[in-house]
C-alpha cells in the first residue's frame, strides 16, 4: 500500500521505520536537587522532575521511585487538556502522611529533550491533607508549589502499579521504556540528572547487578507491555555494629528517592535490633552504630555493598526506626530513602530485570603517610602517624607491615597511627587501608636507623 504526499509515493512500511527512528535511543533529562525542612528542624533533601501536562507549561514534581503513579496538582493555567476516564476517584496515602485524593484522567506529558510527548493515565489531585501539605488548594490556585516547598505533585516511579496507575518512564515509546538511571552527583555537590533508555554501553558502566523481583501477577505496562516488578524491588542482608554488638538480618528493601532518609520498619518485631542499636528515643538508630546492606546471595559478579556510620545527615547517614507498620504496606522491610542515591547512581533495568549500582566516587581507599617518604633516625623506636578515607566503601582497617612481615593493626581509622620498633639499616614499613570490599591501597616509607 502507498501513501501519497505531493509528487512522492512512500510506503507506509518507510513511515512506520522514520517515525521509530525518530524515538532516540537514549536521553539524558535534568533532576533538581531541592532542600526542605522537615518537621523534626532538619533538612531534608528531595529529587524533582519538570513535566507539562496537557499542552501547559513545565512544572516541577517529586521525583519518587517509592510509589507508582503519577498525582498531580490540577491548575487550568498550566494544565490546560485533559480527558475524564471511567475510572472511580481514587485516595492515595504516603508513609510521609501525606493523603490525595484525585480522578484519573488521560493527558498528554511533555519532559522536553527529545524525549516524544506520551498520552498516559495520571492521577489529577482535587484535594490533599496530612503530612507535609497545609493548604493544597489555595496554594494551588495562587500557583505556589504545595508539597515540601516545591513541588506541584508525586511523579511516582516505582516499578509495581497501585490504584490501577502505573509509573510513566516504563510506558514511553521505543528503547526509553527499557529502563532509567537516577544520578545525583553526591550529597555534597549534587547535579542530579535522569538518563531515560538503557544501552549496552550504559549498562557496561553498572559492576554491581542485583535481580529485581518479579510481579507476582505477571503484569505489564501499558503501551510497552515492559514487564512490573514488585514495590520491594529486592532482598538484601542488613548489619548492624556498635560497642561490640551486631545484629543481622534478611529483608525486602524499597530504593525511594521520594523518603529523606532510611528507614527500618520493624513491623512485629521481625528483625533482632534491641535498644543498644537505637538513640534513647528509640525512633533512629544511635550515632555510631555501623549500618551495612548488601546482597544475599553470592554471585559471579562483584557483591554490593552500602555501609556508614549512622548520624544526623537526613538522606545521607540518618537511619530513623520505627515499630509502625503503614496500612498499605504491613509488613516489615527496610526504605533507602536518598542514602544509596548519594553514594551511587542507581540503574533500574525493565528489560533484563536488573537494578545496578555504579559508585559516584570510584576508586580504592585513600592513604597518606605524614612526613617524607624516606627519613634517617638515630632512634630504634618511632612513632608513624597519618589518614585515611573510604572512597566508594567504607573504611574497614589500616594496617602496616615491617620488613615484609605479617600486617599489624595500627590505633585508629581515619586518623591513624603505630609505634614500630626498628633494625639497625633500612626498614621498610608498608602501610595497608582497606574497605569493606576487599578494596585496598599501600604506601611506603624507608626508615634508616644509624
Amino acid at each position: 500500500m502507498l501513501l501519497r504526499a505531493g509528487l512522492f509515493a512512500l510506503p507506509l512500511s518507510f513511515l512506520a521505520a522514520f517515525h521509530a527512528a525518530a524515538v532516540p535511543e537514549s536521553v539524558q533529562i535534568p533532576l533538581y536537587h531541592k532542600t526542605f525542612v522537615q518537621k523534626t528542624g532538619l533538612i531534608g533533601h528531595k529529587l524533582g522532575i519538570r513535566i507539562g501536562l496537557g499542552g501547559g507549561p513545565k512544572k516541577l514534581y517529586e521525583f519518587d521511585t517509592g510509589a507508582p503513579g503519577f498525582y498531580a496538582a490540577y491548575n487550568p493555567q498550566w494544565w490546560r487538556n485533559y480527558r475524564p476516564t471511567n475510572a472511580s476517584p481514587i485516595t492515595q496515602t504516603y508513609s510521609s502522611g501525606n493523603t490525595y485524593v484525585a480522578s484519573v484522567v488521560s493527558t498528554k506529558l511533555d519532559f522536553g529533550y527529545g524525549v516524544p510527548k506520551v498520552r498516559a493515565n495520571i492521577a489529577m489531585v482535587t484535594d490533599a491533607s496530612g503530612g507535609s501539605v497545609a493548604n493544597w488548594l489555595p496554594e494551588v490556585a495562587a500557583g505556589v508549589p504545595p508539597l515540601d516547598q516545591h513541588f506541584f505533585g508525586d511523579f511516582g516511579s516505582a516499578l509495581n502499579s497501585d490504584n490501577g496507575l502505573y509509573a510513566i518512564l516504563p510506558q514511553l515509546p521505543g528503547n526509553l521504556s527499557s529502563g532509567f538511571v537516577v544520578s545525583t552527583g553526591g550529597y555534597q555537590r549534587p547535579k542530579a540528572y535522569l538518563t531515560i533508555g538503557l544501552t549496552s554501553a550504559v549498562r557496561a558502566q553498572f559492576p554491581y547487578i542485583m535481580k529485581m523481583h518479579p510481579d507476582r501477577g505477571a503484569r505489564r505496562y501499558p503501551g510497552s507491555r515492559r514487564p512490573l516488578y514488585e514495590q520491594e524491588v529486592v532482598n538484601t542482608r542488613v548489619t548492624l555494629q556498635n560497642g561490640g554488638q551486631s545484629a543481622r538480618f534478611e529483608t525486602g528493601v524499597v530504593f525511594d528517592t521520594g523518603a529523606p532518609t532510611t528507614t527500618i520498619r520493624n513491623v512485629n518485631d521481625d528483625f533482632p535490633i534491641t535498644g543498644a542499636f537505637l538513640d534513647a528515643e528509640g525512633s533512629g538508630l544511635s550515632k555510631g552504630t555501623v549500618f551495612t546492606m548488601t546482597r544475599v546471595k553470592s554471585s559471579p559478579v562483584p557483591p554490593w555493598i552500602m555501609s556508614f556510620v549512622a548520624g544526623g545527615k537526613s538522606g545521607y547517614n540518618q537511619v530513623d526506626y520505627t515499630m509502625k507498620a503503614l496500612p498499605s504496606h504491613p509488613v516489615a522491610y527496610v526504605n533507602t530513602g536518598l542514602n544509596p542515591y548519594f553514594r551511587f547512581d542507581v540503574m533500574f533495568d525493565l528489560e533484563n530485570g536488573e537494578i545496578g549500582f555504579r559508585p559516584i566516587t570510584p576508586g580504592q581507599p585513600r592513604i597518606e603517610i605524614d612526613g617524607p617518604a624516606t627519613l634517617t633516625t638515630g632512634q630504634g623506636q618511632i612513632v608513624i602517624r597519618g589518614h585515611a578515607e573510604g572512597r566508594s566503601q567504607l573504611l574497614s582497617r589500616v594496617e602496616y607491615s615491617l620488613n615484609g612481615q605479617t600486617f599489624q593493626p595500627v590505633v585508629g581509622l581515619n586518623d591513624w597511627r603505630f609505634t614500630v620498633e626498628l633494625s639497625s639499616g633500612t626498614n621498610e614499613i608498608t602501610v595497608r587501608a582497606k574497605d569493606i570490599a576487599g578494596g585496598f591501597t599501600e604506601k611506603q616509607v624507608a626508615v634508616t636507623v644509624r
